[in-house]
């Protein structure tokens, strides 16, 4: 298993997860495994709701102007795409 370093984790936080790692009886890598899944079971649905439900508030026009500027920066630079 790979170790990892979590950066600016406040002491009075990480104490707190170690804690309740301990009080769940699993290893602090069990225990974020946990988290995640739980979280993703409670929040992913309504997160792939909203990102397939996102309409553009851009314009057709706004939306065309945008692929030409595109297109002519790939044409400067010969960006393939």
């Amino acid at each position: 298993m790979k170790t990892v370093l979590l950066k600016n984790v406040p002491e009075e936080d990480w104490i707190t997860f170690k804690t309740e790692a301990i009080g769940h009886n699993m290893t602090i890598g069990e225990f974020l495994a946990y988290l995640i899944r739980e979280h993703i079971k409670k929040h992913d649905n309504t997160r792939w709701k909203r990102i397939l439900s996102y309409r553009s508030t851009r314009t057709k026009e706004e939306i065309e102007e945008h692929e030409k500027q595109i297109k002519k920066f790939r044409e400067t630079f010969k960006l393939e795409r």
